[in-house]
């Protein structure tokens, strides 16, 4: 009788790790599909199969959306939000939201796209303490910090190091960036 029972009670967990890992298969497939733009397999994945629009993958624990704004894919994004994807979800390898993982490669239109689905763009709840606008920043990407200043960017905010975004800028040896945050700390300061 304990001999039955013990093997039913393997057979369960067994069919209960199979189900787990088929599932985390389906959500690791399911964020290459945003990667790669395969908005039909994505479509299938999300309305047909049911995966939950707001998984994450198993290594960094990127969302689709977070590759989405990687890759720049804005017609990814704006079918993922339609879906209910959170616009500042954080992954779990750095605390960067998708608006970070945007700015990390040259991704202005997938910016402008979560920036639109109303994404936070002073969102600091990551390891490193940077925002969107730091991430800018470190990669001298004057295009993306112009968006960033036009839609609300905190330029008060301090890096990990208690930097202001203006030491940063200068710290990065981005000249056109030091301009560019002086001219808006001065507009700011006019409008009060």
């Amino acid at each position: 009788m304990k001999k039955t029972f013990f093997s039913l009670l393997f057979l369960c967990f067994s069919i209960l790790a199979y189900a787990q890992d088929e599932a985390q298969t389906k959500k690791n497939d399911m964020i290459e599909a945003a990667r790669n733009g395969k908005l039909d397999v994505l479509k299938k994945m999300i309305e047909q199969e049911g995966v939950d629009v707001n998984s994450k993958n198993t290594g960094t624990k990127e969302s689709a959306l977070h590759v989405a704004a990687l890759e720049n894919r804005v017609d990814v994004i704006n079918y993922l939000v339609s879906k209910g994807a959170n616009v500042n979800i954080l992954d779990g390898e750095n605390g960067f939201s998708p608006l970070h993982s945007a700015g990390l490669k040259e991704g202005f239109e997938a910016a402008e796209a979560l920036i639109k689905h109303k994404a936070n763009v002073n969102n600091v709840n990551n390891k490193v303490k940077l925002p969107p606008l730091g991430i800018a920043l470190a990669n001298k990407n004057t295009e993306l910090l112009a968006l960033y200043i036009k839609n609300g960017a905190d330029l008060t905010l301090k890096t990990v190091n208690s930097e202001s975004m203006l030491k940063f800028a200068k710290r990065m040896q981005c000249p056109d960036c030091v301009k560019m945050i002086k001219d808006a700390m001065k507009a700011q300061k006019e409008k009060k």
